[in-house]
């Protein structure tokens, strides 16, 4: 009995806080849908600039299904050359969201780990890339197309 009571409550506390973390592989937990994360589902089209002066177009896509599990895509350009990507997680809590999604870099699994912000029809944020060539960070700017 006590080992149940605190889970319960951990769970309770997570529900009401409106916090949702997706795992892609898994089921997708759901959360309660706000008017903040309703505002995300959309197609974006933007850019992104390393601190590496490397640069290239950003595509996200943001959908919910009837259960409420968020689904994301993403893909950028490097050097003229579309990256498609595998999404890993999904992470959103009001307008904030964080996205760890990989691709293959030259035969080796790199990832990025993606975080931002919605304001009104535009998502930007920061990003850190590691694996194939170290880790690079910089920062992302897309907008609802």
């Amino acid at each position: 009995m006590k080992t149940v009571v605190p889970s319960v409550l951990l769970t309770l506390a997570l529900a009401c806080s409106g916090f949702s973390v997706t795992p892609v592989a898994a089921a997708n937990a759901t959360a309660p849908e706000t008017a903040a994360a309703r505002g995300l589902v959309g197609q974006y089209k933007g850019s992104w600039k390393g601190s590496d002066q490397n640069s290239g177009d950003l595509r996200l896509s943001f959908t919910r299904d009837g259960e409420g599990k968020w689904n994301a895509e993403a893909s950028f350009t490097f050097e003229g050359t579309t990256v498609p990507t595998r999404m890993k997680t999904i992470r959103v809590e009001g307008t904030k969201i964080e996205l760890l999604f990989e691709w293959d870099a030259d035969g080796n699994v790199a990832h990025s780990k993606t975080t931002g912000e919605l304001k009104g029809d535009k998502l930007e944020g920061d990003y850190v890339t590691g694996g194939g060539a170290g880790e690079t960070r910089g920062t992302w700017t897309v907008t609802r197309v």
